[in-house]
């Protein structure tokens, strides 16, 4: 019997959005406050049941340096409970330009919105939320790509 293969994909922030994809499918998704420690740890293990493989994160960058430091620090929660949790998780960065190039979004909140109900097979998907399922999306679509080659 063939063991699936579990991605995260998260926006980190304030209300961070995350897609679990099994496969290439989402089949979990919503939003949770990113910034608490203790909250994305206890995501992160009530999640642990998948065996997860892959967690991608939205890589952000801010000109303000106070700003790039919070962003770093959010995004870096995720990336070390989930490598504290999960053995040989692969952790990948997902740069706003790339995924939003490929579904030609950039900046368009309600198209991100539009692409990710579509892609989820449900209405009334949350910003961040649908961030995490392009974001989900796109990098599996790229890794499918570059093993095709």
């Amino acid at each position: 019997m063939k063991k699936s293969i579990y991605t995260l994909a998260i926006d980190p922030g304030v209300h961070a959005g995350w897609a679990l994809f099994e496969g290439k499918k989402c089949i979990k998704a919503d939003c949770i406050k990113g910034d608490d420690p203790k909250e994305v740890y206890q995501f992160l293990s009530a999640n642990s049941i998948y065996n997860i493989s892959t967690l991608v994160l939205e890589a952000q960058y801010m000109k303000f340096p106070k700003g790039f430091r919070t962003l770093c620090y959010r995004a870096d929660i995720w990336a070390v409970l989930a490598e504290v949790l999960f053995s040989n998780l692969k952790v990948e960065w997902a740069v706003p330009s790339s995924w939003q190039a490929y579904y030609k979004v950039k900046g368009n909140k309600q198209a991100i919105v539009t692409n990710a109900e579509l892609l989820y097979n449900k209405s009334k998907v949350l910003e961040n939320m649908a961030d995490a399922i392009l974001i989900g999306n796109w990098y599996l679509n790229k890794e499918s790509q570059q093993k095709g080659k």
